[in-house]
């Protein structure tokens, strides 16, 4: 994994994928967790973004998607709250490349799947009807999607 830690600071690498269909989106979040997020992971030294999002979703969902354009480029500074499940006040420092991606089966009912001892759980949502989204510009942006990449840049720090 593309992780760097230097004392309490960690800098992480991920990329996330977009599905939508009918409407919908799919999310997921750790069990206990109050928000949701677009499903992804942690990229490998030597892999592409595109590649680690096809392999993250045949670890967790069992599927190979298809990766399509690039939405966002997400550069995000934030401390790790102290309801988290791991890193609980950990500062960091992440890169996230939002790709749409499709699923083969887009009607899937909604999965639950262990991860590292974490218990995921994916879900397709309404647009229309969201739960709470990390990041948070994802509510509104979800609903018309950019033409090209954009760059966002939320600091969360205090």
């Amino acid at each position: 994994m593309l992780t760097f830690d230097r004392g309490d600071q960690r800098f992480n690498y991920r990329v996330s994928g977009a599905a939508l269909h009918a409407g919908r989106v799919l999310l997921h979040t750790v069990d206990g967790l109050e928000y949701w997020g677009l499903p992804g992971g942690r990229v490998e030294f030597g892999e592409t973004a595109d590649q680690a999002l096809l392999r993250e979703m045949q670890e967790e969902l069992g599927t190979a998607v298809r990766v399509r354009d690039l939405l966002w480029v997400v550069e995000q500074f934030f401390t790790v709250g102290p309801g988290e499940p791991v890193h609980a006040g950990r500062e960091v420092h992440e890169l996230n490349l939002i790709f749409r991606m499709e699923l083969p089966e887009p009607q899937q009912d909604p999965a639950t799947v262990l991860d590292g001892g974490l218990t995921l759980i994916f879900q397709w949502f309404p647009l229309s009807q969201l739960p709470p989204v990390r990041p948070t510009f994802l509510v509104s942006s979800l609903l018309k999607l950019p033409d090209s990449p954009e760059y966002v840049v939320i600091d969360e720090r205090p």
